[in-house]
């Protein structure tokens, strides 16, 4: 007596996988996927390559509006609060005086206030990592 096997038919998604792959056309499909994502984390991180003088912009300071060489930075502050957190941010195109000033001062406050509470015991090493490596990227700029 032969074994009759349940075999169910594909669904629609499987089925288009299916005749991707048995088709050959796994490579053009793959390239248009990885287009796509390429497209997706130049547009997230536009910022990064123009801090990285990639792309060229002059301009003026977020915080104290003057015309200076500026940088991309963002820092981070953490407070923790046993049970709770508190966190600000400072992101934008910073001149050197906004950048060292936000830097000390975040850096700070995060590295003697931001190990108090759960969360802030995991995040804390992480701002104070992110704080450190932006700041001494931007050591080489010069004051105007």
């Amino acid at each position: 007596m032969p074994v009759r096997l349940n075999v169910r038919p594909m669904s629609q998604p499987a089925l288009f996988i299916w005749k991707v792959a048995t088709d050959g056309l796994v490579f053009p499909v793959i390239l248009l996927i990885s287009m796509v994502t390429a497209f997706i984390i130049a547009m997230r991180y536009h910022h990064f390559l123009i801090g990285k003088g990639f792309v060229k912009q002059q301009g003026t300071c977020y915080l104290c509006s003057r015309p200076a060489p500026t940088e991309y930075v963002k820092f981070y502050q953490n407070i923790g609060l046993l049970w709770m957190r508190r966190y600000q941010i400072v992101e934008g195109r910073l001149c050197k005086q906004c950048i060292n000033g936000n830097f000390w001062k975040m850096t700070l406050i995060t590295f003697f206030l931001g190990w108090y509470g759960v969360i802030s015991c995991i995040l804390t090493p992480f701002y104070l990592l992110n704080n450190i490596v932006r700041f001494i990227l931007t050591i080489g700029m010069k004051k105007k």
